[in-house]
């Protein structure tokens, strides 16, 4: 046996201890895994709730994404128009809900129930209407130093609360124009407007060399120094979402301002009621084109006045501004029958500028809240009809009736037709004609010096049967210092006037010759002449003297009413007044923007056989050698001092010509007789754009006497040029009053300064408004060059397109890329060609040959509407097909025009957008962002869907006429009233026994 260590016993108690050490121990373990496990399956259930919380509140909060989807479509289909009035907006709008997570209580909850009705969730939404906030891809960081209209980043940006708003709106900027820092392609006149690199040579839409556009807001991260907090106040203000249909609230393509034709714009004035629109139209298509003819509509119309009948229960017969009835009780009503001819014809109601009509009823047709010039619509009349105008202003206002007026469609026999032309960038607006002066001897100082000459008291003539030389002296001062060529004249042809002497040239003449010498005018501005006889037959008679300086003084100035210089090089005046004689401009004429070219037959006595007399345009009317003239070539042969340039002794009318090539750019009449008081007055327009044509030939004839006589290549001087405005006399000036853009448009608010062709008057913002939904400056321009197809060998490529001298030759070319949409198609080449044009259609199938048509005067074929990507027509391709039909063989095809363009990116929303973002807008103060806010919502205002139009009205834009006109230019291009694009946000809740489970926050951009 062993014994026991040293000091220690060994008992059957101390085993058992041990053995409870050891169970313990093992069930602490097990204690510990149990409560482990526990733990574990505890955190396990806990995480599938939650996870099961989380996805129900994911699907409660898609929910509320449906929920905006539906409301978005219910209102689609309810208005034309977006506003923060909708059930988009107020039907979710509330206290109870922080939906995008700024901390800010907007919205309120929508609960969910379950088939028992327990709540199981609720949802929050929101929902930002994109069109609300500013483009990040069209937005400028400095539209005023980029010298464009645009909206304002940076003033987006600093509005909304991001740090260093300046450097990331030029980070933003220069991040789309790519690593060369330029629009479009740099140094590239990528627009074909002129100038390159500017701002609106970047489309976000039709990218060009290294351009580039961001696809979302977040891509901004990091830019310009952006972080997480400045992102979420930029998503405030900024999209890269928003785009507008380019179509009118009434779902109507809109025409193109730049390539419709004066029939086609004509037809919508008519449509909205603009005063005077045959006018408009004219000068319309001339404001907006490149060319320099003049465009012309035709006037038919039968104008029917109200009679004087009595007063008419409340409607009073009133005489003055013009006849017409009143009232100022509303709902009284005048009825009037009116006998008319049989057809189809566009009525068109009159009263008084600026005061409301009333209803209209005419057979039983209505139309509410008609104003002066405003279109019935087309109706089919005949015979006696009846007319009844009710007044409908607030009572105690007035509404005027003043008649009707029938358009006629064109082509209809039995009605005058009245031509109505433009005004182009280059007028007429001096003219010296016939400068002559006649002294009869009655007014002469009559020195008989003991001769034979006799000038009985009462007598209109001298006579000398006898021998010997007499003196006459005459003082004008309307006879300016200078040479005159000289023509006497006896009482009738044939008879001798006698031995005249000029300077120390003595020469014999008969009635109505030229004297060889030139006679010398002095300051103290006499004249005076010495005749006489040697010969002792028969009796000589002096009846006047004629002093002349046609044909060497006769001229012409010209006024550039356009922003551009315009080159003349070549360019002819022509017409009756001339005689058959045609002035030429030499090579190198120009006429500086905003500025004047005298055209004179001799500048410096320096013409043909004019040349060495002393008379001039520049000697005979005082001209500084600052002013430029330039002297007139006549390809028809030299003048010579016996012949006359301008005339108005002519048959018929005295016209006068400007034609550059084959257009007509100015046409005018001289009156007969002239409106001048003195023999070197020459004649002036006051307002170069107005239009006065009393004998409705199509030829203006509007013309003032100039009041210090003449003013070759300085300002005008006639009492046109006076106007009394609101009791004050107003003085023009032309240079700065008036101008014909004569080029592209790239605002329908640019409208605001088209002459109406009544003398100082432009488009009103009345009218402007009537108008504004109905155009647009937006279509696809579609260059030839690198797009001709196989089989195209006939054609070959020019610096300017395309071009045939084959007779029937055919070329094809194919566009891809083209957004899908329906078109107006435009063909544009050379003025006076004839071409043919088919295109690929449904299933690829080309269409007939439209008829061969002839190109106009600006080179164009309006072929018509042709489908891309839409009823069977190949998606985003146009493939056309041009054959040359001309006699001559040949034909150009330049480029061509698809309008209008079916999107427009980032137009801002005046209905929804937010005051920081109307601020962003050019023009834009604190003041008018308020006016903006208040008159919401716009686009359809008193039931005239106007669209953007409505702002014009009242003073939203400002308090004066010139205020309004000029805000609305600078924004007109950048605003709508509609929204296509919002972001529905969702904030939705899963519940658990009614306390909340889960939480999740989604958004989607929705495209309706």
């Amino acid at each position: 046996m062993i014994p026991p260590p040293s000091g220690g016993v060994i008992s059957p108690r101390g085993n058992r201890g041990i053995a409870l050490l050891i169970v313990v121990s093992v069930l602490t373990v097990v204690a510990i895994l149990g409560v482990s496990f526990v733990f574990s399956m505890y955190l396990e259930t806990h995480a599938y709730r939650q996870f099961s919380a989380t996805v129900r509140a994911r699907y409660v909060a898609e929910a509320g994404i449906s929920h905006g989807r539906a409301l978005l479509a219910e209102d689609r289909a309810a208005s034309s128009l977006d506003d923060l009035q909708e059930a988009w907006v107020t039907g979710l709008a509330g206290t109870e809900a922080d939906v995008d997570g700024d901390g800010q209580m907007e919205s309120k909850w929508s609960p969910l129930t379950d088939a028992q009705d327990a709540p199981i969730g609720r949802y929050a939404v929101r929902i930002q209407d994109e069109a609300g906030k500013v483009h990040i891809n069209t937005a400028l960081a400095d539209p005023h130093q980029a010298g464009v209209d645009a909206a304002n980043l940076t003033t987006a940006l600093s509005r909304a609360g991001v740090a260093n708003a300046g450097t990331v709106a030029v980070a933003i900027e220069q991040a789309r124009y790519g690593p060369d820092g330029k629009p479009g392609i740099a140094l590239i006149d990528d627009d074909r407007d002129g100038s390159v690199d500017e701002p609106d040579e970047y489309q976000a839409m039709a990218l060009r060399g290294d351009d580039r556009r961001f696809e979302t807001v977040e891509e901004l991260l990091g830019l310009g120094g952006l972080d997480a907090a400045g992102m979420r106040k930029l998503s405030d203000v900024a999209t890269t979402y928003s785009w507008d249909a380019n179509t009118t609230m009434q779902g109507a393509p809109r025409f193109n301002l730049n390539t419709a034709i004066a029939d086609e714009l004509l037809a919508v004035l008519l449509d909205t009621g603009v005063d005077n629109p045959w006018q408009v139209a004219a000068n319309m298509a001339d404001y907006a084109d490149s060319d320099l003819a003049i465009s012309r509509v035709s006037k038919m119309t039968v104008r029917y006045a109200v009679p004087n009948q009595g007063p008419l229960g409340a409607w009073a017969w009133q005489a003055e501004p013009v006849p017409h009835y009143e009232t100022t009780v509303k709902g009284e009503t005048l009825t009037w029958q009116l006998a008319v001819p049989a057809g189809t014809f566009r009525v068109l109601v009159h009263g008084l500028p600026g005061v409301l009509i009333g209803d209209v009823e005419i057979q039983g047709e209505r139309k509410t809240a008609m104003v002066s010039g405003e279109s019935f619509g087309a109706m089919q009349l005949g015979g006696t009809i009846t007319i009844q105008v009710t007044g409908q202003a607030a009572e105690g206002t007035r509404c005027a009736f003043q008649g009707i007026e029938l358009v006629v469609p064109e082509g209809t026999s039995g009605f005058a037709r009245v031509p109505i032309r433009g005004v182009e960038a280059i007028r007429f607006n001096e003219v010296m004609v016939a400068p002559t002066k006649e002294l009869p001897v009655t007014s002469a100082v009559f020195d008989g010096q003991a001769s034979a000459w006799a000038c009985p008291v009462g007598s209109a003539n001298c006579f000398n049967s006898g021998a010997g030389q007499a003196r006459w002296t005459w003082t004008d001062p309307t006879v300016p210092p200078g040479s005159y060529y000289v023509r006497v004249f006896g009482t009738e042809a044939g008879q001798t006037v006698g031995d005249v002497r000029v300077g120390t040239t003595t020469t014999l003449l008969t009635h109505g010759a030229r004297h060889p010498a030139t006679l010398t005018v002095g300051d103290d501005h006499k004249i005076t002449l010495a005749i006489g006889k040697t010969a002792a037959d028969g009796t000589y008679f002096f009846q006047k003297v004629m002093l002349s300086l046609e044909p060497d003084a006769e001229y012409v100035e010209l006024i550039n009413l356009s922003e551009e210089e315009i080159d003349l090089s070549g360019w002819v005046i022509e017409g009756d007044a001339t005689q058959g004689r045609q002035g030429r401009f030499p090579t190198g004429t120009a006429v500086p923007p905003h500025g004047l070219v005298v055209a004179a037959v001799d500048a410096a006595d320096a013409q043909g056989e004019l040349a060495g007399n002393h008379i001039s345009v520049r000697a005979a009317w005082q001209v500084p050698e600052t002013i430029p003239i330039v002297q007139l070539e006549f390809p028809g042969g030299d003048l010579t001092p016996d012949m006359d340039w301008l005339t108005v002794d002519v048959p018929g009318n005295a016209t006068l010509v400007l034609r550059a090539g084959e257009w007509v750019v100015d046409e005018v009449e001289l009156p007969r007789p002239l409106p001048t008081s003195s023999g070197f007055q020459s004649v002036e327009k006051g307002d170069p754009s107005e239009i006065r044509d009393e004998d409705a030939d199509g030829v203006d004839e509007g013309w003032y006497p100039a009041l210090q006589l003449y003013t070759p290549g300085a300002p005008n001087d006639n009492e046109g040029l006076h106007e009394l405005r609101d009791l004050q006399l107003v003085t023009h000036d032309p240079m700065r009053d008036v101008t014909v853009l004569n080029r592209p448009l790239t605002s329908v608010g640019e409208l605001a300064g088209l002459s109406t062709g009544t003398a100082w008057q432009t488009v009103t913002s009345q009218d402007l408004a009537k108008v504004a939904d109905r155009f647009t400056v937006e279509g696809i321009r579609l260059e030839p060059e690198g797009h001709v197809q196989e089989g195209s060998e006939s054609w070959h490529e020019t610096l300017d397109g395309y071009e045939t001298t084959m007779k029937g030759a055919v070329a094809t070319w194919q566009w891809t890329d083209v957004p899908d949409g329906y078109y107006r198609l435009s063909l544009i080449g050379w003025s006076g060609e004839q071409l043919a044009v088919r295109w690929q259609g449904a299933d690829r199938a080309y269409t007939d040959w439209i008829p061969s048509r002839w190109t106009d005067e600006q080179g164009r074929i309006v072929v018509g509407q042709i489908a891309v990507g839409v009823g069977g027509a190949p998606s985003r391709t146009l493939t056309l097909q041009a054959r040359c039909d001309s006699t001559s063989g040949v034909c150009h095809v330049d480029h061509l025009w698809l309008d209008p363009r079916p999107i427009l990116v980032g137009m801002i929303n005046v209905n929804t957008a937010s005051r920081d973002v109307l601020l962003a807008l050019p023009g834009v103060t604190e003041t008018v962002a308020d006016r903006l806010v208040a008159g919401r919502p716009y686009g359809n205002q008193d039931g005239k869907g106007r669209g953007i139009g409505d702002l014009l009205m009242g003073s939203i834009l400002g308090e004066t006429e010139a205020d309004r006109l000029d805000r609305f230019r600078q924004m007109a291009h950048l605003i709508t009233v509609r929204s296509n694009v919002f972001r529905v946000m969702s904030l939705g809740e899963s519940l658990q026994v009614e306390q909340p489970a889960g939480i999740q926050r989604i958004q989607a951009v929705v495209q309706r």
